[in-house]
């Protein structure tokens, strides 16, 4: 169903469900994922990683942004349509640019990044004119924001790859930063979560989405390498702990976080202030931990047997700790309490870190694995009894 329209709004009376073609617009990120998860594990190093730090950023900023605007933007009308297509196809370039960001292509990154942000932006600012003057002030004062990073986006896309870094570092750390300042614009004043009316059942299912892409691509990623090589039974063994350690990601998130948040964003009186802490940042390092642990695993075909390097070790270790830093924030913001489950699960990382150096890769790897399934266990018997006290009915 589409229709054409004056009026671009979602109506605020219902709930803002979520349509096919933002799932369309999603299939992008699938993609983008997989290139930035290929680009950091051929360029493990710190100076790699920095590069990637920003690149991820970046990607996630895209990404929640455009999320934030179809929390108000009707997907049904011909218009927002056509703006997501012209915005998945800047996308696009975006995604193919990024293992030659700081090479050979980063002005096509830098320019498709400032295009999708500004271009997208102004779009609402005329969408929403007229219709919700609180909104449309805060869409004015983002805009203004956006085009100035968007002019160290554009600057660091023609300089060199240190030059381009400090560039983007600054132009990520304004996109970043901003909300938390409200936007704030001399002469024009600021905005604030309490001026945000978003339908928080769509942002919690939107970012849960994004989360099995990203889930999603682990998966698809350590497929692909074993598609290449022998199947022994290390390299099976190597794919069936990788396969498990996914799977176990997804039960510590969705099985309570996910459905706590679902709850708690839909009874706040100030759902905006909720999808900024727990949605727009918060999961930043689950993201960032789901897409180490892609490359951790790449890293763990390589050398499965022999003893666990300091590469592989620092993104299995990496991975889990951003993972469960990330949900122990979240998981705190919609239910007021730090799960147990997620605590021990740092400790256990704390300890197989001192220890990997007397572990052969597989081995290291699959006590990682029991680590995240003690998570699941706890979490199991934990979320049973908060969704019993919340009375929240979960699949």
């Amino acid at each position: 169903m589409f229709k054409s329209s004056n009026n671009l709004l979602r109506n605020r009376d219902t709930h803002a469900q979520v349509k096919f073609v933002e799932l369309f617009f999603d299939l992008v990120f699938v993609f983008t994922i997989i290139q930035l998860s290929h680009s950091l594990s051929h360029h493990f190093d710190l100076h790699g990683a920095l590069q990637s730090f920003v690149l991820m950023l970046a990607v996630w900023i895209v990404w929640i942004y455009t999320t934030w605007h179809l929390n108000w933007l009707d997907p049904d009308t011909v218009q927002v349509r056509i703006m997501l297509y012209v915005v998945m196809f800047a996308a696009m370039i975006l995604s193919m640019a990024i293992p030659d960001a700081f090479g050979d292509k980063g002005i096509f990154f830098g320019a498709a990044f400032a295009f999708i942000q500004i271009g997208r932006t102004l779009f609402i600012v005329w969408a929403t004119k007229d219709r919700l003057p609180v909104n449309h002030k805060s869409f004015v004062l983002i805009l203004v924001w956006l085009i100035i990073s968007g002019i160290f986006w554009l600057v660091g896309g023609l300089l060199d790859a240190h030059g381009r870094f400090l560039s983007w570092s600054a132009a990520v750390g304004i996109e970043f930063f901003a909300p938390m300042i409200g936007f704030w614009v001399p002469g024009i004043g600021k905005t604030g979560p309490r001026d945000w009316d978003i339908s928080g059942a769509h942002m919690a299912e939107r970012c849960g989405l994004f989360v099995i892409i990203c889930l999603g691509e682990s998966i698809c990623v350590n497929g692909a390498t074993l598609a290449d090589l022998p199947w022994t039974a290390t390299n099976l063994g190597v794919f069936t702990v990788s396969f498990a350690l996914t799977v176990l990601m997804w039960w510590n998130y969705f099985h309570c976080g996910q459905y706590a948040g679902t709850h708690r964003i839909e009874n706040s009186s100030n759902p905006g202030k909720i999808a900024m802490w727990a949605y727009h940042y918060a999961h930043i390092p689950i993201v960032m931990g789901i897409v180490l642990l892609a490359v951790a695993c790449y890293l763990l075909f390589k050398h499965p047997v022999d003893l666990t390097d300091a590469k592989t070790a620092a993104a299995f270790i990496g991975s889990g700790t951003l993972f469960v830093s990330g949900c122990i924030i979240f998981k705190k913001i919609v239910s007021g309490k730090v799960p147990v489950s997620d605590i021990s699960g740092l400790v256990g990382l704390v300890l197989l870190y001192v220890v990997y150096p007397k572990l052969n890769g597989l081995i290291f790897a699959g006590i990682m694995m029991l680590i995240f399934l003690a998570m699941a266990v706890l979490e199991f018997k934990s979320a049973t009894k908060y969704h019993a006290e919340q009375g929240i009915v979960s699949d």
